[in-house]
């Protein structure tokens, strides 16, 4: 990740979107827990979503990670997420105190600040509208480093028809 003015951005090879954190997980769960997503996913039709405008948590104010919206498709998301989670709270994970609110993080930023001041140059046409095809599920394992997290695919779960 480069780090430009106190924001760290994510790399492009590790942009995503989080339907579920599962958090520590250990290996030989691996085949339950897919197996619950593959049956929870399994109603489910491939679908797109476009990308809307630039927000930040916890507010545009104060700025500690920035994101790009979902516009076309959040509902979608929205309803993968609570299908995932409905099959594998069983399994022993928390569900989610909160919605789902779908979004790709961009950067995390050491002192809140201000999104405007915080990334003045960032072009929100490079994200608004652009259209993401979702045909899958996938669990990544993170790997923790000291420039930041680094996802691994360890199984892809594929939506039917």
């Amino acid at each position: 990740m480069d780090e430009v003015d106190g924001a760290r951005w994510v790399a492009p090879e590790n942009i995503h979107l989080t339907l579920k954190f599962l958090g520590a997980t250990s290996d030989d769960k691996l085949d339950e827990i897919a197996a619950a997503i593959e049956e929870a996913v399994s109603n489910f039709r491939k679908f797109y979503f476009s990308l809307d405008e630039l927000g930040a948590f916890p507010s545009a104010k104060r700025a500690r990670v920035v994101w790009v919206g979902v516009h076309h498709g959040a509902n979608e998301l929205i309803e993968l997420s609570k299908a995932i989670e409905s099959a594998i709270v069983p399994l022993g994970f928390e569900p989610e105190s909160k919605v789902l609110k779908p979004h790709i993080t961009l950067a995390r930023i050491k002192n809140p600040k201000p999104i405007a001041a915080a990334l003045p140059k960032v072009p929100t046409e490079r994200f608004s509208g652009r259209v993401i095809n979702v045909d899958g599920v996938t669990i990544f394992e993170s790997h923790l480093k000291r420039t930041g997290a680094e996802y691994e695919p360890v199984r892809f779960i594929p939506l039917p028809g």
